[in-house]
């Protein structure tokens, strides 16, 4: 879960704020095991401030995640690239699609600010 913090917002007023996230995962096999205990099961990081997408997460949230089980990343959804980001950060390899060619777009300028020139395939 990725708890956004106190400043996430809420729907409007009397409603719950949208101040969490879950994350879904699959592995073909065991993750492997972390000697010093378990994994955390709450990461804590406020929601990015200047977003170029509405589901955009902090590269730090991506990282942790990705962190848990080394190997290849596929992300199906690539919206601002931040899985990308953070694959790249951790040196694993990441397959990533973007069906919207605008968002798509997005997704390069803002791989290009970080120095990034991924291969673009279609």
């Amino acid at each position: 879960m990725w708890d956004k913090g106190g400043a996430s917002r809420a729907p409007h007023c009397g409603y719950f704020r949208h101040q969490a996230e879950y994350a879904v995962w699959a592995t073909n096999g065991r993750v492997p095991r972390k000697d010093s205990g378990g994994h955390a099961g709450v990461m804590h990081a406020p929601s990015p401030r200047n977003k170029r997408h509405v589901a955009q997460k902090p590269i730090d949230v991506m990282q942790w995640l990705l962190a848990i089980n080394p190997g290849l990343v596929v992300d199906p959804f690539a919206g601002s690239g931040t899985t990308i980001l953070a694959a790249d950060k951790l040196r694993r390899p990441c397959y990533a699609a973007e069906m919207s060619p605008v968002i798509a777009a997005e997704c390069l300028e803002r791989l290009a600010e970080h120095g990034r020139r991924p291969r673009v395939k279609g």
